[in-house]
């Protein structure tokens, strides 16, 4: 077993993940905003900002676990004899395994926050 990492490992580890994580960054906005218009009428410019720093800040928060789980698709790989494309879709499946957990749990919150805020009992009576 081989674990030496090597800049060219790296280069080309971190050219598999720049993908998943411009989609991941997307996902969560989309989710951002579409929790956002349900709750809310209308568009506003700073919720969209604000969806858009939450979501960077979803993806800087998962950065770790989607590339340990491409360096984990790089073991299997060198393990079980993978090519470079079974090991790509490898490390997009697990990504996605572990992803979208993430992505639940991180909208689940926002969801139940904003419930909550627009439930009869926490809203001021006059």
């Amino acid at each position: 077993m081989n674990l030496t990492v090597t800049n060219e490992n790296i280069t080309v580890r971190v050219q598999e993940f720049l993908p998943v994580a411009v989609f991941v960054f997307f996902l969560s906005y989309v989710a951002f905003e579409a929790i956002h218009l349900i709750h809310s009428p209308g568009w506003e410019w700073k919720r969209t900002a604000k969806g858009c720093l939450e979501a960077l800040a979803f993806v800087v928060l998962s950065m770790p676990f989607v590339a340990g789980v491409y360096f984990l698709a790089s073991h299997f790989g060198e393990r079980f004899n993978l090519d470079t494309r079974e090991e790509a879709v490898v490390g997009r499946y697990l990504s996605m395994i572990v992803v979208i957990p993430l992505l639940i749990i991180w909208n689940g919150r926002r969801w139940k926050r904003m419930s909550k805020a627009k439930s009869p009992e926490h809203t001021p009576s006059p």
